[in-house]
This record gives structure tokens, C-alpha cells and sequence, in this order.
């Protein structure tokens, strides 16, 4: 009897490739977060705990780094700023200057500080910081060439290939 089974090149060796791109995925999430820590750096009090999460399904693989806790102080602080918020209900000291800045991830010493919260008093929002684009924007480059450099060295392992281009 003949048993005719289908060709498995090295490349949908699932188990090793996968295990590459999860390693590379896991090794992202640990840069992201340390950028992510540095906006909180110069925070008094509390601060977010920020984690990876690496999801790898057939048709994706990904990581997101974020707070672990969007509840706690810390993540509701870092959230407000992230996003943004329409109103301000917060007066401020004459003399206070924000830690962060818009589009900027670092963290800087700061002035001032809360006065008091008012209901009756609607100040301008607080403007979104935009961090986790800014991480993008620094890591995109690098992750890229990671991956890249990841899914060529198992193509350079299939000796077929060269024999398929001719």
C-alpha cells in the first residue's frame, strides 16, 4: 500500500516558528514597557503596574503593554492622561507646569499642583499624551526588522527554495 502525504517545508514547522515569534513578541512587550515606565517616572504617590500581554491565534500575533489596573489610582491617572479628558474640574496652583507633555514620552519634575476640585468651576480638558502611539512610533522600525529577520532565517533554512526560484 502507498500512503501519500503532503510536504511540510521547515517553515509551517508551527511549533518552532511560532516559539520564535512568541519570544520576539514577549522581548517587544519588555522594551514597550520599559518606555511606558519612563512616563511615570517623577510620579509621587501611586503609579501604574504596567504588563504585556502576547496573543497569538492562526491569524494574528500580537502584544499590548499597558496599566494592569485601569481602576487604581495609578492606571486611572495614566488613562486620564493618555486619553485626554473634555473637562477639568481641578484648579491648579498659580505656579504649577505639568510633568508630562503631549507627544513627548519622558517625565519631568513639574510644578506646583491640584488646588482644589470645583463642580461649579469647567476648565479646558486635559490634552491626551498620546504615549502608546508614541511607542509605536519609536519601536515600529525595530520590531519589524525583528520579525522579519525571524521569518527569514526560516526561509534561508528551506534548501527547496532555491531550487524554485530557477
Amino acid at each position: 500500500m502507498i500512503e501519500l502525504r503532503p510536504l511540510r517545508p521547515p517553515i509551517y514547522d508551527d511549533k518552532n516558528l511560532r516559539e520564535q515569534i512568541r519570544r520576539a513578541l514577549i522581548a517587544e512587550g519588555k522594551e514597550q514597557k520599559r518606555l511606558l515606565q519612563v512616563t511615570t517616572k517623577t510620579w509621587k504617590g501611586a503609579k501604574p503596574n504596567f504588563v504585556s500581554t502576547v496573543n497569538m491565534d492562526p491569524q494574528q500575533a500580537y502584544v499590548i503593554t499597558q496599566p494592569d489596573d485601569p481602576n487604581s489610582e495609578g492606571g486611572r491617572k495614566w488613562w486620564f492622561l493618555e486619553l485626554g479628558t473634555r473637562v477639568r474640574y481641578a484648579v491648579m496652583s498659580k505656579d504649577f507646569k505639568a510633568k508630562t507633555r503631549r507627544g513627548v514620552l519622558g517625565s519631568s519634575a513639574g510644578k506646583g499642583g491640584m488646588v482644589f476640585v470645583s463642580k461649579k468651576i469647567r476648565r479646558p480638558g486635559i490634552k491626551a499624551r498620546n504615549w502608546r502611539l508614541e511607542v509605536l512610533k519609536l519601536r515600529k522600525k525595530d520590531f519589524l526588522d525583528t520579525m522579519r529577520r525571524t521569518l527569514a532565517l526560516k526561509v534561508k533554512a528551506r534548501p527547496f527554495l532555491r531550487e524554485l526560484k530557477r
